[in-house]
């Protein structure tokens, strides 16, 4: 059952105490998986060729897990078949309970697949629903008549570098492991009272493989240390903070785009990197201090790219930018 958050804040405040500025700040863990035993909480598909197993990989390319041997793949031993579709989930319970405005995932993963044929993907369905989401880069989405507010995506490399988000299609091959954290902003604490704004009582997560018809010598996917949590806005998680200090505006963009320093803080000897899905950078601009940040069209095919805004080659700023 739903709860709207004015309804959660004033019985809160009533039963506990609590006001708005006492809500929990920072993150929180609610659970994890290192995939080194079979866990009940992990619920296979009963279809029939459900390829995901937890173990120890023994196949081409994936030899181990990413932080001690075991892992859940596609087929600890095997390539992955032709036509499969196989599917495993779990659910993240009690969020209503927590009065928290966030909710993540977090895990490292790899993938060897025939590129754009075979992939994987992650949804999500709210409480008891029927219809699953796709887990993409999406503001604001009504589900069953309650409005959320965001949802996103962050990849990283395995040294921690931020690289452009692949949105939740992981097809090809994979740069070695990636770190992926994706997170539902339930609400801001300004939408309080606001009618429709809700928090769910659970999120069910699921991943699913899929082949096509053509026979690929490949290993497939493979996922290892997820855990899970809660997040608030009043304080957030501190190596995500540099992610909201800029915004651009048009976004696509048809001629120029315009960055825009939403932070309180000022900043110096800023560099811009522009690079594209596959971390090349296109173009690279020095920013004087007090100038808007200015990004031309100009010499740049349309798609999706990864701005990357560093003050003394400390990182402050990532955006994605669709070039029309």
């Amino acid at each position: 059952m739903k709860k709207t958050i004015l309804i959660l804040f004033i019985i809160t405040t009533i039963f506990t105490g609590k006001t708005l500025a006492q809500f929990s700040a920072g993150h929180g863990l609610m659970g994890s998986f290192n995939f080194e035993a079979p866990d009940s909480a992990i619920r296979f598909d009963t279809m029939p060729g459900n390829l995901w197993q937890i173990g120890h990989p023994n196949k081409t390319i994936f030899q181990s897990g990413h932080s001690s041997p075991g892992a859940i793949v596609t087929d600890t031993l095997n390539s992955y078949p032709i036509n499969n579709r196989s599917v495993f989930e779990f659910t993240i319970d009690s969020i209503n309970l927590n009065f928290h405005f966030g909710t993540y995932i977090d895990f490292w993963h790899r993938w060897n697949t025939d590129t754009l044929h075979d992939f994987g993907i992650v949804e999500f369905a709210v409480d008891n629903d029927t219809i699953w989401h796709v887990m993409r880069d999406t503001f604001g989405m009504v589900i069953n008549g309650c409005n959320y507010f965001m949802l996103q995506w962050y990849d990283y490399d395995s040294l921690g570098n931020p690289i452009l988000p692949y949105n939740n299609y992981f097809s090809g091959n994979s740069p070695g492991w990636i770190h992926s954290y994706f997170e539902w902003q339930w609400a801001i604490p300004v939408l309080l009272g606001r009618v429709g704004f809700c928090f769910p009582d659970s999120v069910r997560v699921r991943f699913i493989f899929q082949s096509d018809s053509l026979a690929e010598n490949k290993d497939g996917w493979e996922i290892d240390d997820l855990s899970y949590g809660w997040y608030d806005v009043l304080g957030g998680i501190s190596n995500k903070d540099f992610l909201n200090q800029f915004s651009i505006s048009p976004n696509p963009i048809n001629d120029v785009g315009i960055i825009t320093n939403t932070s309180p803080k000022i900043f110096t000897d800023l560099k811009m990197q522009i690079m594209d899905i596959t971390g090349r950078i296109i173009r690279e601009n020095k920013i004087n201090s007090g100038e808007n940040i200015r990004i031309s069209h100009d010499g740049i095919s349309p798609g999706l790219y990864m701005v990357k805004i560093t003050e003394k080659d400390e990182v402050v700023g990532i955006l994605k930018v669709v070039m029309k």
